[in-house]
């Protein structure tokens, strides 16, 4: 037996409900997504506002952290300047074509002295490098002599012995020392870098490679050597 329809309902009714229903979570949904899709232009602005503020604020305070003011050591008589070191009580040493000098604070300026030089008892050619120990003692690459040098503070001088000579390092252009005077050395030609330990005597140690020195190491010619 078939199933009878209500007078004045039509068979389709329910169909068109079901329609109606999910056009409306439709047209609710559209509303929905319309309403956040205009306010986002106002969100926007609110983050950009945000994030400029943090970064100004940001900015202000590594200027204020940061700021520097700036003096000069020396200017006047350095040739070629390659080299700088300073000591724990503000002096400063300076590597320069033929010499080393030294910049002491003095009256909101410097008063230059010299280290070393090309005279006797340094000997120096090209200083490229310098370190400065706590004692006082400077240490010297001398990159065209290919030895590195230490002045120990005598008076108003510096007395010279050799760290390292030509027949250990070759072109050394960098040198560093710690706080138990253990000396560093950028062995440049001979792609190494050296310990050179006080022990009664120095000794020697190699951090890489461990690989022995050629007899007659290479050498750069010396700036006097070439044309001016």
């Amino acid at each position: 037996m078939r199933n009878s329809v209500p007078r004045g309902q039509s068979s389709e009714a329910p169909r068109l409900n079901r329609f109606s229903h999910t056009q409306l979570l439709r047209d609710r949904s559209a509303q929905w997504c319309g309403r956040k899709l205009a306010a986002l232009p106002l969100l926007s602005m609110v983050m950009f506002l945000v994030i400029g503020i943090v970064l100004c604020a940001s900015a202000a305070a590594q200027t204020g952290k940061f700021g520097w003011a700036q003096s000069t050591v020396a200017s006047s008589g350095l040739t070629q300047a390659v080299g700088v070191a300073v000591d724990g009580s503000g002096n400063v040493y300076i590597a320069e074509y033929g010499q080393v000098v030294k910049e002491t604070p003095s009256g909101g300026s410097y008063a230059k002295s010299t280290v070393a030089s090309t005279a006797a008892p340094f000997y120096l050619d090209y200083p490229q490098q310098i370190a400065v120990g706590s004692s006082g003692n400077v240490y010297i690459a001398d990159v065209y002599t290919s030895s590195v040098l230490k002045g120990t503070p005598s008076g108003a001088s510096y007395t010279a012995s050799t760290v390292a000579s030509d027949a250990v390092v070759a072109d050394p252009q960098g040198v560093a020392v710690d706080s138990n005077g253990n000396v560093y050395i950028a062995d440049t030609l001979n792609n190494r870098v050296v310990e050179e330990t006080l022990s009664g005597r120095l000794a020697q140690r190699l951090f890489w490679p461990t690989t022995t020195l050629p007899t007659t190491p290479p050498r750069s010619p010396s700036p006097r050597q070439l044309p001016r």
